[in-house]
């Protein structure tokens, strides 16, 4: 069974937003956006809330527990809890999001929904930091922070990349539960959902990006120790 963090659920139009007891709502955002695809169609039929693959990472499944070790930026007196090896995926897809670490310059880190498979890139440390009311994401590969690139512009604008060594504002994010039990994440800085660009080819397949003004299915995830 499950461990479950202790959270208050705020109704948001048809979603609920996860944040602590002590924080306030995150801002609500319509539940319209990209057109549901073929793929998406058949999953959305399935009554499973999550893929069967998702059920252990590494043969294991570790417990959310209170952090151990906080990047610079994260009140050292604040009630955080992380999950460790925890994997996120496209509810479009259902691909691992993968952190490209063979990537570089201004892509170096990019996250990216097309892993076929959980390994050491799809590992992640999603962490609530209750206190102040926000999530930060780790990559456990290389052990940075992942950020939406606000200053990126055109069709990189947004991008998240696991390449921070502090939790500032670009690395805030907070979580929604949608209805079908999917999760979505908003960048705080700019109150942007978290896109898989989907129609995006070769090098740029399926880059997650803070860019979007509603929820529809490239905005939808699951991770494997949502609440939602």
């Amino acid at each position: 069974m499950r461990t479950k963090m202790v959270l208050a659920m705020v109704a948001v139009a048809t979603a609920t937003v996860l944040v602590p007891a002590t924080a306030s709502s995150a801002n609500p955002v319509a539940t319209t956006g990209n057109p549901v695809g073929a793929a998406s169609q058949a999953q959305a039929q399935s009554p499973l809330r999550a893929p069967v693959r998702a059920a252990t990472v590494g043969g294991a499944r570790a417990a959310i527990a209170a952090a151990t070790t906080r990047p610079s930026g994260v009140n050292p007196t604040d009630n955080v809890y992380c999950t460790q090896n925890d994997n996120i995926y496209s509810a479009d897809s259902y691909e691992y999001v993968s952190a490209e670490m063979l990537d570089t310059g201004n892509s170096y880190g990019m996250l990216r929904a097309r892993g076929d498979a959980p390994g050491p890139w799809e590992a992640f440390e999603i962490c609530n930091d209750m206190t102040a009311g926000y999530y930060y994401i780790i990559s456990q590969d290389n052990g940075l922070v992942v950020t939406g690139e606000r200053t990126f512009t055109g069709s990189t604008y947004g991008e998240l990349r696991a390449r921070s060594t502090s939790v500032g504002a670009w690395e805030k994010f907070s979580q929604v539960c949608n209805s079908d039990h999917t999760v979505s994440f908003i960048q705080q800085d700019g109150g942007m959902v978290v896109s898989a660009e989907m129609t995006y080819t070769g090098g740029n397949y399926a880059m997650l990006r803070a860019r979007s003004t509603s929820i529809g299915p490239w905005e939808k995830f699951y991770t494997d120790y949502s609440d939602c």
